[in-house]
Order: structure tokens, then sequence, then C-alpha cells
């Protein structure tokens, strides 16, 4: 899943919460002479109280922006500053704008890990809680204003959120959002496409739509032939239980590609979800270059993590093929020189040993070996 589409608006989303603020926001700003004339005394009380509650988020904002505060006081701003608004969409519940600044403010502070803010916890991390609050406010933006442009800029972040995220219905509203961003900006360029169907195919992955998502990346392998699209694609092939066209495709990318991919998530700009998905990735490519050792190892902390559960009867038939394998190959190195192993094939009995132990009897479900952090992981200081 690759978040670099929205960098432009991603770097400047602290600023753009400072020069979006800066226009007033009056409810009924389309209402003519007579409309406000015919106000009632509450709804004149109601339109005053809006325009002081936009008033104060705006300036919270703007405060919190600054910089200049402690991270205690940044956070009470950015608190005061949504509360502010949200008391603005309850005095006028049909008026868009304050959702919208709720959502922008929350973003930038608590989420956006690509712009510096004191709060945010770290590239490709999210919280939960704030990604749902940021959720609630953009899908009531669009409900309530689905015209406005402004729309189709915050689709692709609201894909990834929901993508985080992770539920089932998470996932199914990634995907609308992908499909629609799609839909609405027929002329982006082929790289931007190429990342949104990229990251379309991935969360039809996670749906269980392999067909559509084989479609998906061998359209955006076509427009942007990049690693991470190719591995997707060779992902959702193996896991479509065609393992052949999976396996060509990483050797015919090669060993230096693959370093560029371990770069792009070790970076963060590429990201998989939930976090032991990277290793089923991991354990595919080495697979295929040629690295059972590392390749088992890898299967190992897959199913130990327990991503995808509908995935996990594939990659363990993978992990077994691999190690009959090497058990057919240490049959035949000591049928031909006595009990002489190689260095690799001792490594793989002692995590054999280390497996069984933690498996209990029990497959591959997570055991005393199999529990993440127990497991050995993969070299080359993978995260």
């Amino acid at each position: 899943m690759s978040r670099g589409t929205a960098l432009a608006r991603g770097a400047a989303a602290v600023a753009l919460v400072v020069t979006a603020l800066a226009t007033p926001a009056r409810a009924g700003d389309g209402d003519d002479v007579w409309a406000e004339a015919s106000r009632t005394e509450d709804e004149a009380a109601a339109r005053t109280g809006y325009d002081q509650a936009m008033e104060d988020g705006d300036r919270f904002a703007t405060l919190a922006a600054s910089g200049s505060t402690s991270t205690g006081a940044t956070i009470r701003l950015v608190e005061s500053a949504v509360n502010a608004y949200e008391l603005a969409a309850s005095l006028e519940p049909t008026e868009a704008e304050p959702h919208f600044r709720a959502g922008e403010v929350l973003f930038a502070f608590y989420l956006d890990c690509r712009v510096v803010s004191k709060l945010c916890s770290g590239p490709g991390k999210t919280k939960d809680a704030q990604a749902k609050r940021v959720l609630a406010h953009w899908h009531a933006f669009e409900q309530l204003a689905p015209l406005d442009p402004r729309v189709t800029d915050l689709l692709f972040d609201r894909a990834l959120l929901h993508t985080k995220l992770a539920t089932a219905e998470d996932i199914a509203l990634s995907i609308a959002d992908y499909e629609a961003l799609i839909d609405r900006e027929p002329n982006a360029i082929d790289r931007e496409k190429a990342i949104w169907l990229g990251n379309l195919a991935e969360s039809d992955m996670m749906a269980g739509r392999l067909e559509d998502s084989i479609a998906a990346y061998q359209e955006a392998v076509r427009l942007s032939p990049t690693p991470s699209i190719f591995y997707g694609l060779a992902v959702a092939y193996d896991r479509d239980e065609q393992g052949g066209k999976a396996r060509e495709i990483i050797q015919a990318l090669g060993v230096e590609q693959f370093e560029l991919w371990v770069d792009e998530v070790q970076r963060g700009s590429t990201f998989y979800v939930p976090d032991g998905e990277v290793y089923y990735y991991l354990a595919l490519i080495e697979e295929a270059l040629g690295r059972s050792d590392d390749a088992i190892v890898a299967w190992r902390v897959y199913l130990a993590s327990g991503a995808h559960p509908e995935f996990q009867p594939r990659a363990r038939a993978n992990k077994a093929a691999l190690e009959a394998a090497q058990a057919a190959a240490g049959a035949a190195t000591t049928g031909t020189q006595g009990t002489t192993r190689t260095d690799k094939a001792d490594k793989a009995d002692k995590a054999d040993k280390a497996d069984k132990a933690g498996k209990a009897g029990k497959g591959d479900k997570p055991g005393t070996a199999d529990k993440p952090g127990t497991v050995k992981p993969p070299p080359r200081g993978w995260p």
C-alpha cells in the first residue's frame, strides 16, 4: 500500500489548516436578504453562535499550528478547535464546513506523519480513535456537501485511514473511495493512477476479491511498473493458486528491485495492513529468489502474526513445500556424503525443532516459538 500520491497535500497540511481557516464561514452565506430577515429569534441566535464557534475554532487551530506551544498546550488547542467546530455543527446541522475543518485539524495534527507535528506518532502509524474521529467528520462533510471539490481532494487520505483500521466495513469503504477517486480524476498522471489502482488492488485482496485485485494490479503495472506494484500482483497470483506466475514475476525483477522495495518499506512509503502482512510478501520473494532458509523464517513470522486468516492455509502450504524440498535435499546429501550436512540445513533443523516445540501439536497456530518477537526475524535489519 503506497501513500505517495497524497504527499503534496500532506506536506502542507498544517499550513493548509491555517490558510483554509482564513476564510470566514458564515451559515447561510448563500441566503438572500429575505431569507435572513425571515429567521426566527432562535434561528438568529443559532446563526450568531455558529459564527462565533467557527471563529473560535479557527483561532485555536491557528495557534496550534504556530509551533510555539508545548505538546500539552498544542493538544489543548487542537481539542478546543475541534470542540468549537463541533459546537458550530450542532448549531447549524446543515452546514458542511465545520465538519471539513474539524477533520482537517485532527488529521493534520494527529495522523499525517509526513508533517512535522508534536502529536504525530511517526511514519506509517495511526491512532485508531483519532482516525475514527477524522473519518466521521469527513463522511459528514461529504454527506452535506457531496459536490464540494474538496471531497475529491480528501478521498485518498480517507481511503488510507479506512485501510489502516482494516475492519471488513472499513476495507469496503476504502474500495469505494479508491474507485470514486479513479472515476473523478480521469486526467491524473499515470504515476498517480497506478498508486490508486495498486492500493485498490490491495484492498480488493484484503476483501478476498482476488480476480478484481489481479485486474487492478495488471492495470497499475501497465501505467507504472514499480516493485511494490509488481510484488502486489505476485502475491495476488500466489493467493489465487497461480504460484508459477507469481514466482516468474519476482525472478524477472531480480535482487536489485527487491532491495528497492525493502528500502520503501523501511522508509514507510510502502506499508501493509496488518503489520504481519509484509512477511507474506517477504517470504514469497525470498523463496522465488532461491533463499529458502530466509523464506521459511518469514513464512513462520507471517503465520505467527495471524494476519489475514483466509490466506494462512496458502502460506502454510508454501512453507511445507519448502521444508519438504529441504528435507529431500538433505536426505540426498546424507546418502552421498554420510552424515555431512550444510550449515543452512543445520539451521533449518534447529528452527524446525523450535517451531515444533512452540506448536505443541497445533499446526502453525501461534505457540511459544511462533509468538512475535520470539521467532528470529528475517535478516538485513527488517522491521
